[in-house]
Formats: C-alpha cells, structure tokens, sequence
C-alpha cells in the first residue's frame, strides 16, 4: 500500500472489500494522516464491508481530532444477462440483477459544507476522551491472555 502524494489537498480514495481487515486499514489511514499530512480521505465501501467503513471511520475520529465527516449514501445494481446470444441482446433474454447498498465518508482535517446531508461535526473533546479511553480499555481487555478452558471428560 505504498504510494507517494504529491498535493496534500488531493483526496485519496480507500474502498473496503470483503477481506478486508479493519487494523490494516486504520494503520493505513494513521500512515496517510501522520507521515503523508493527508487533509482528506475518501472511504468507500459496497454491500457488507459498510460495518467495517463505519468502524474504521469511528476509530479515527476518535484517535484524530478535528475530523469532520460526510456521509454519501447509495446503491449499485449488478446486472448480468442469463441466457441467449453473448454477441448481442435479444427479446428473450433473460436479465438478472441485484442492488447493494453502497456507502461514501469524507473525512477532513478541511470544513466540508456543514448544510449538506450526512454532515457529521467533529467531536468535542470531552466525547473524544471518553470514546478514546473505552477505545484503550476494551484494547486492554484483548490483550489480557485468556484463561485455558477446560476439556470435558466424557
């Protein structure tokens, strides 16, 4: 995931897939924003990756402050033809289609327009606080080594 940016006001897109890890994609967004001085990410995500986009985005609200954020919401058909001549589409022909919900975040060291729908404002710092220390107690509670369970005897 290297690469160079040469305008830091350029907007960098990140579309989240199926595979994607969450840590991998918050350590990319961390690295743009700190060592690249990054002003805006675009981060995208269609169909079941979108609980991962919110989270992502939720974490680096919570670990960057002055992130404003805009939501974009919404869907992508897929088509394919089913039967018939491949060449050319014909009367008969069978169409099979599905729509997915798709999702779009802005988020910006940068004001975004604040009357548009889906604007977020940054959080004040006292929320930030309180997220960011559940944020480090839950990721104190992970690395704590789990007690072995038992096996059962039959």
């Amino acid at each position: 995931m290297s690469e160079t940016i040469q305008n830091t006001n350029a907007m960098i897109d990140i579309s989240l897939k199926m595979g994607t890890n969450i840590k991998d994609i918050v350590d990319y967004c961390k690295k743009l924003l700190e060592e690249k001085k990054a002003n805006s990410l675009k981060i995208s995500a269609v169909g079941q990756p979108i609980q991962k986009l919110v989270t992502v985005v939720e974490v680096l609200k919570i670990l960057y402050p002055g992130l404003n954020q805009l939501n974009t919401f919404g869907t992508v058909a897929f088509v394919r033809q089913q039967f018939g001549n491949k060449s050319k589409v014909e009367k008969n022909d069978l169409f099979k289609g599905k729509i997915f919900p798709r999702m779009e975040v802005i988020l910006s060291t940068n004001p975004l327009d604040d009357q548009k729908e889906g604007y977020q404002e940054k959080y004040s710092e006292v929320e930030r606080k309180n997220f960011l220390d559940i944020l480090l107690a839950n990721q104190k509670k992970g690395d704590q080594p789990k007690s072995p369970q038992k096996r059962r005897r039959y």
